[in-house]
């Protein structure tokens, strides 16, 4: 290009350039590959340890900073912190926890209706208890009786 005039002496080399678009969706697709293995991972982490999304997330903001710039944001972020929970956040914990010990309308005993099958009598046998975990699945935990 000179002058502002356009100029029709650019070539491409077409092997080439299909060479570079090749490389590149094979990095794409390597990239996107590596960003599903990262997901799978937290969210692998998240199920085992029983971390909070956000707050992990907020960790690991933190562990990727420099030393300088982590150094800098802790100095102010602890003390802001400490202040948000005794202020207001440990307030609000100890009220969601109050009460626990009662029974709520969840706890209280499910009476059975008369068109239900009785599954604790199936499940008694052997061959029901087998049928029934089939059915429920492997999230089921089995029933021990004397529960009270």
């Amino acid at each position: 290009m000179q002058d502002g005039n356009l100029s029709n002496d650019f070539t491409v080399d077409a092997d080439a350039l299909e060479g570079f678009l090749s490389e590149l969706t094979d990095l794409k697709k390597s990239v996107s590959e590596s960003a599903g293995d990262l997901r799978s991972r937290i969210k692998s982490i998240l199920d085992q340890q029983g971390y909070h999304k956000k707050a992990l997330a907020v960790i690991r903001d933190i562990e990727a900073m420099s030393e300088t710039q982590r150094a800098d944001f802790l100095r102010t972020f602890n003390p802001m912190l400490e202040a948000m929970r005794s202020l207001k956040w440990d307030a609000e914990g100890n009220d969601m926890l109050e009460g626990l010990d009662e029974p709520t309308p969840s706890d209280a005993p499910v009476e059975q209706y008369e068109d239900e099958p009785d599954m604790e009598a199936e499940a008694t046998t052997e061959d029901g208890l087998e049928d029934f975990n089939e059915t429920a699945g492997d999230n089921v935990e089995p029933i021990h009786g004397d529960a009270a």
